[in-house]
This record gives C-alpha cells, structure tokens and sequence, in this order.
C-alpha cells in the first residue's frame, strides 16, 4: 500500500473513530478493532519480557512515536496496561482535567507513570504483568495497549 493511501485510511479511520465517540455511540466490532489495529499499527504481537521485567516496543509501535522516547503507562486493569504517546496523553489530561476531582476514570488516567525508552526501544513492565514471560501488543485508537497473553480478547490475529 502506498504512503498517500495509508495516509489517507488513517485519516478517515480516525473521522470516522471521532464521529463514533462524538456521537456517544460505543460500537464493540472485531472487524473495526482489527482494522483499525492494522492501519494504525499493524496485528497484535507477542513478544517476550527478559529477566529484568523489560519488554521492547515493537518497531512499528515506535515508529509512530517518532523521535518522541516518551511514553506514559497506566494500568486500566490487572491484565492491561495502557501506553500514551506524551503527545496524545497530554492531550488527553487536558480533557481529563475539565471532569470532576471526583471521577474514577480521571484519578485512574492521573496515576500513569512516565518512562523513557531505552537505546533498545524497551520499557520495564511493573506490577501484576511483570512476572509474566511475554506480553501482546496491542493498538487502540491512538494508543497502544500491553495485554496479558491470557486475557487478550483477539487471540486470532496475534503474530508470534
């Protein structure tokens, strides 16, 4: 596929995503999930933590982060961990922070924590997941998620 035409799939993808969250709709379609994955970053993939708890980021998950090394991580479950571009997370906080003190998605959203990638593009995963021996990756809208292998809902479309 050529980069005028990714670019533009892109482009209407997230119309499209933005019109549906515009609308308060919540549409739970496989087949949009996992287009949207393939155009945003490609199929879910597995990859394995070392014995220092550090996974690296998938190349094509690091080439939308651009030269930007930041990213900020926060456990939305046990089994999921959600991974922010500093772009799209202070973005994101700026919307978070017109909502009540009081709101449980905001207080979960504020307790990210902040890494720097490595030479290696790897971070380190903390708590539940880091005695885990692989991780998946997964995109989502705009950002990306690590999932415990167990618990990823999409075990059809992973590479190995």
């Amino acid at each position: 596929m050529s980069v005028n035409a990714r670019s533009f799939i892109k482009k209407r993808i997230s119309e499209l995503y933005l019109k549906v969250i515009d609308n308060e709709r919540f549409i739970k379609s496989k087949w949009l999930l996992y287009y949207m994955q393939k155009v945003f970053f490609g199929n879910p993939i597995k990859h394995k933590v070392d014995e220092k708890h550090r996974v690296s980021i998938p190349a094509s998950f690091r080439e939308l982060l651009g030269d930007n090394r930041i990213i900020f991580t926060n456990y939305v479950a046990r089994h999921l961990v959600r991974c922010y571009p500093e772009e799209n997370y202070m973005k994101k906080g700026k919307e978070m922070l017109k909502r009540p003190e009081d709101d449980k998605e905001r207080q979960i959203f504020f307790l990210a924590e902040r890494y720097e990638l490595d030479d290696q593009g790897r971070i380190v995963v903390k708590g539940p997941m880091n005695e885990l021996e692989e991780v998946i990756f997964a995109a989502n809208g705009d950002v990306f998620d690590i999932w415990n292998p167990n618990e990823f809902p999409y075990k059809d479309h992973i590479i190995e």
